[in-house]
């Protein structure tokens, strides 16, 4: 189960009735890695999100994933 960067809470119960927990993907440093340590269940790393800025000499903002960055 892929886990987005943006997610910052996750149910108790997300694998109740589940015979086998799936392990759960995501993010270095991510609440996906946090929630899946808690709880002893596998959690497979993608590593570090990365993200690219361009800076616009006349002004503007830049979209960085879910967050934007004005200047």
């Amino acid at each position: 189960m892929l886990i987005p960067p943006s997610v910052t809470t996750i149910g108790n119960n997300i694998f109740a009735g589940i015979a086998d927990t799936p392990s759960i993907k995501g993010y270095e440093g991510s609440y996906a890695q946090t929630y899946a340590e808690q709880r002893d269940i596998t959690f497979v790393n993608l590593g570090h999100m990365t993200y690219t800025v361009t800076f616009d000499a006349n002004g503007g903002s830049v979209p960085t994933a879910s967050k934007v960055v004005t200047y």
